[in-house]
């Protein structure tokens, strides 16, 4: 994919880029851009509806992001001990039952969820489920008890974390969040990373269902869509992959700029760090 980036002529610093994606983007891909909601009453008192990234450099009065990823020790999560009995709710409708215990079991890895599809332990309407199977609102499904305790899960994200990302929503209704991810946090947790910006919602939103729309790179800043019911996250994401949107960056150039406007079309450099972690 052709990707656009803008050069401010005689601009000068540490070659950065500042990223994020509009509500209509192509698919749930790494990117950056501009978040426009016509329409909707937002936390931008003088143009709501719109949500806009902020240039390198520019001052703003919100308290600055978190610089970097805290990594905490790890914890121990309890066994569950009884069987329970879930009804599948509106919102997820047409989500995959492996997806869908991955939610009601928190910190149990993806293995023992596929294990206890794979050997009957869990049950939709009384029926044996495979991974793929999508579920229906209003289904039964039969959650038994994870009898092995879970080593390894990670501790809370502190709270300073979680007020520094509540002051970096910049937009919000009924349906989506937009929160102006800072450089150095990843979007989700994975690769040695013991949380990322949508763990750290969720458990400053323990009653609210957070789903991110798409993935930033943990070192590019910018505009995160966050969907807050499952109905939104298909719709925002189907929109993606009719390709409705382009994504932008903002660039800081050092040395002098010839021309004030230009396209770029060159290969992104990939880097893979020692855990695993890819890097564009």
């Amino acid at each position: 994919m052709k990707r656009n980036r803008s050069a401010t002529p005689g601009s000068k610093g540490k070659s950065v880029a500042d990223g994020g994606a509009r509500a209509s983007d192509r698919g749930p891909k790494r990117g950056a851009g501009q978040v426009i909601r016509h329409g909707s009453k937002g936390r931008n008192a003088g143009n709501p509806g719109r949500a806009t990234a902020h240039s390198p450099g520019e001052t703003r009065e919100r308290p600055s992001g978190p610089a970097a990823v805290v990594r905490p020790t790890q914890a121990k999560v309890p066994a569950s001990t009884s069987v329970r009995l879930v009804t599948v709710p509106e919102d997820r409708d047409g989500q995959r039952i492996d997806n869908f215990l991955l939610g009601q079991l928190k910190g149990v890895p993806r293995s023992l969820i596929y294990r206890l599809l794979r050997t009957g332990q869990v049950r939709v309407d009384g029926k044996r489920s495979k991974a793929e199977l999508k579920l229906s609102a209003g289904q039964n499904v039969r959650i038994p008890p994870v009898k092995e305790a879970v080593a390894g899960a990670p501790l809370p994200a502190p709270e300073r974390l979680l007020s520094s990302l509540e002051s970096s929503v910049l937009f919000e209704d009924e349906q989506i969040l937009v929160l102006n991810k800072p450089s150095g946090l990843a979007s989700h947790g994975g690769s040695g990373l013991s949380f990322g910006a949508i763990e750290a919602l969720r458990q400053g939103r323990p009653t609210q269902s957070l789903e991110l729309v798409h993935r930033l790179d943990r070192d590019t800043s910018g505009l995160l869509l966050v969907a807050k019911a499952r109905a939104t996250l298909l719709a925002m994401q189907r929109s993606m992959r009719e390709g409705e949107a382009d994504k932008r960056y903002l660039a800081l150039l050092a040395g002098d700029v010839e021309k004030t406007r230009f396209d770029v079309n060159a290969p992104l450099r990939k880097q893979v760090l020692s855990g695993g972690e890819r890097l564009v």
